[in-house]
């Protein structure tokens, strides 16, 4: 009878421990964990010339005007406003997409800041000119684990 109600405790236990794992697992799924989705602009223009727009005035991550065989750098500045580790998870879409390379995930602590670089590869000379335009979709979700230099 004891053995029984051994088996019985641990086997509830196992099922409950399951059950818990599957509701987690369905929580981070549906993305309950999100606590800012954002969109900024994001441009460049391709010409026979090179040129920087440095206002940060615009709510556009511009990265100017650049010519074949060369490339553009700017930073976006994150902040972490939550007192707990976020992740910031970045995708860059458009007719830009293709043209950038950034980093698709960034963990901050808490209160902690980051500048982020978008940098164009190196622009070939078969690229057509003019604008190339799209947005970064910044998502930012609550982060469990540790965060690690």
């Amino acid at each position: 009878m004891k053995k029984t109600r051994s088996f019985i405790l641990v086997f509830a236990v196992l099922v409950f421990l399951l059950a818990f794992t599957v509701f987690l697992i369905a929580i981070n799924r549906n993305n309950i964990f999100v606590l800012q989705k954002n969109q900024i602009p994001i441009q460049l223009r391709i010409g026979n010339y090179t040129a920087w727009n440095i206002s940060k005035k615009d709510n556009i991550l511009n990265l100017g005007t650049v010519k074949a065989d060369s490339f553009s750098k700017r930073n976006l500045d994150i902040t972490n406003t939550y007192p707990f580790p976020t992740k910031f998870e970045f995708n860059v879409k458009g007719n830009i997409s293709e043209l950038i390379i950034y980093p698709e995930v960034v963990y901050l602590d808490a209160w902690e800041n980051k500048s982020i670089p978008f940098i164009t590869d190196v622009i070939k000379n078969d690229t057509k000119q003019g604008l190339y335009e799209g947005i970064i979709e910044v998502t930012v979700k609550r982060f469990f684990g540790k965060i690690s230099d």
